[in-house]
């Protein structure tokens, strides 16, 4: 190969590796946290880019506030877990998630999201428990059995109980999963 074509191509590839980084980062500094909380809990409109920051962390303020001063919102403890969920503080949104299922504890979206958070702290086990209560609560929420599958396969490393869920994951028949791709991921996993 030319060694200016080799050139050309590295200085390409690095180009773009920064451009996709650069325009990543500014465009999760300039997202805004959006707030449909009580209106007890919401604090002014925001403005766009990177002003919306601090208006963001004022409505995560304003909603710890109103649950504190509410203890039993359901709506506000579940939409306070999901605002720390969706900017990735997972150790932040359990408690909120928890406190949740303590009033309603056969939510299946709560559940799920609350085993993810569990995943995102390294605790895979629990994340399986709570993946496990929400489709004991819904048994088509596909979302939480799939999840439990890519939970046990990758994390635990348990191929036995991975094809368990693929197994129930297949009568939900969910939409747009390869299940095929799964199960060779299970039988590769069970090879010695």
């Amino acid at each position: 190969m030319n060694a200016k074509l080799i050139l050309a191509f590295a200085l390409g590839l690095i180009l773009g590796l920064a451009g996709g980084y650069i325009l990543t980062d500014l465009h999760y500094r300039n997202m805004e946290v959006q707030s449909p909380a009580p209106a007890a809990a919401a604090a002014g409109p925001g403005t766009p880019g990177m002003a919306a920051m601090p208006d963001a962390h004022e409505k995560l303020r304003a909603l710890e506030k109103h649950v504190q001063e509410n203890p039993q919102d359901l709506e506000a403890l579940v939409h306070l877990g999901n605002l720390y969920y969706d900017i990735g503080q997972f150790a932040r949104a359990i408690p909120f998630y928890e406190r949740a299922l303590a009033l309603r504890p056969a939510d299946p979206n709560v559940q799920a999201d609350l085993g993810t958070c569990y995943r995102e702290t390294g605790e895979p086990l629990q994340a399986v428990e709570h993946y496990e209560a929400a489709f004991a609560a819904d048994a088509n929420h596909w979302q939480s059995i799939f999840n439990a599958l890519v939970v046990t396969l990758h994390d635990l490393k348990d191929a036995g109980r991975a094809r368990g869920y693929l197994d129930r994951l297949k009568k939900v028949n969910p939409p747009n999963v390869d299940l095929k791709a799964l199960e060779a991921e299970i039988a590769q996993l069970a090879r010695p």
